[in-house]
């Protein structure tokens, strides 16, 4: 509502002229009067609401009740999920044109979406459910606050691996047949289904794609019961698969998340994947020359297992 702190917080997350996430406790460093604000409602939302540290942390009472109590420093260094520590960041999905001051500023909490995949948050004053679509609509401000990495660039993005010597193809075609999840302890939505998305990455002779733009949602059903579920996704067209390396991974997607960078294993190749927790992959060790997918000049299949999932895929000559 504060116009000045919105341009301020608007700027910190804009650099190069691209998205990024900026943690509220870098934003207090930059801004005494956010500083103030954001640590007297931090203390007031703990003593009015009773959520975490209130209850479980010792001697937090007194911290509350204390004006000077730095309450924004003490939850960045407990935000531990995993084994990973995580900021509470605000980022945006789409850069704001010059008008969207003209719109009531939205604000999403990227902690869980429904069955249709909105987002809880608020237009100026009004509560309510924000989709992909509202979400991406750069004539309005949409914040987006939610658990991640200070300073990440939220964007798509590579590094590029040094080129290698081309080889004769195997496949132009890899379709995705089959994914059977083991278990609902890798279902990572508590809504009525999981979103998977595939990250592709030829990285030789020359990088080709970043990202097998496909979609596939699996109902929490069949992953409780690690069922093998069948569909036909294109993933790679034309993809030229030859004897030099590939990277095929898959992850939980989140439109409202910010996206991590994730090093494929065994290439220098980064590609950014959006999910709103670095753990939350299926597959990350579709890695080798094509010879090791498809041992047949015509393509045939591919499976890949690890302890979370087990993936088929077909190469089509």
């Amino acid at each position: 509502k504060d116009a000045t702190l919105r341009q301020y917080m608007l700027n910190a997350m804009t650099v190069n002229n691209q998205g990024v996430s900026v943690s509220l406790y870098t934003l207090a460093q930059g801004n005494t009067t956010f500083a103030s604000f954001i640590n007297a409602k931090l203390r007031q939302s703990m003593s009015e609401t009773n959520i975490y540290p209130r209850g479980v942390e010792v001697g937090v009472e007194a911290l509350i009740a204390s004006t000077t109590w730095n309450a924004n420093a003490y939850l960045k260094d407990r935000l531990i999920y995993s084994g990973t520590p995580y900021d509470p960041v605000i980022y945006y999905k789409t850069k704001p044109v010059a008008a969207a001051g003209a719109y009531p500023v939205t604000v999403l909490i990227s902690q869980e979406v429904n069955d249709c995949d909105d987002a809880a948050g608020w237009r100026g004053d009004v509560p309510g459910l924000v989709g992909e679509t509202e979400g991406r609509n750069g004539n309005r401000v949409v914040m987006i606050v939610g658990p991640g990495l200070d300073g990440n660039v939220n964007a798509r993005g590579n590094d590029i691996a040094n080129a290698l010597e081309t080889a004769k193809d195997r496949t132009s075609r890899v379709d995705m047949m089959s994914i059977r999840i083991k278990g609902a302890e890798f279902r990572y939505e508590r809504s009525g289904k999981s979103e998977i998305t595939g990250a592709y990455i030829k990285f030789s002779p020359v990088l080709e794609s970043n990202e097998s733009n496909f979609y596939l949602k699996i109902c929490k059903k069949d992953i409780e019961d690690k069922k093998v579920v069948l569909n036909n996704n294109t993933l790679i067209q034309d993809g030229a698969w030859d004897l030099g390396s590939h990277y095929e991974g898959f992850y939980e997607f989140d439109w409202s998340a910010q996206y991590w960078t994730m090093p494929a294993p065994c290439t220098t190749e980064k590609i950014k994947t959006q999910r709103k927790y670095a753990h939350e992959w299926y597959n990350v060790d579709f890695c080798g020359a094509a010879s090791t997918y498809f041992p047949s000049l015509s393509g045939g299949t591919a499976t890949r297992d690890n302890t979370k999932s087990t993936f088929v895929l077909t190469g089509i000559q």
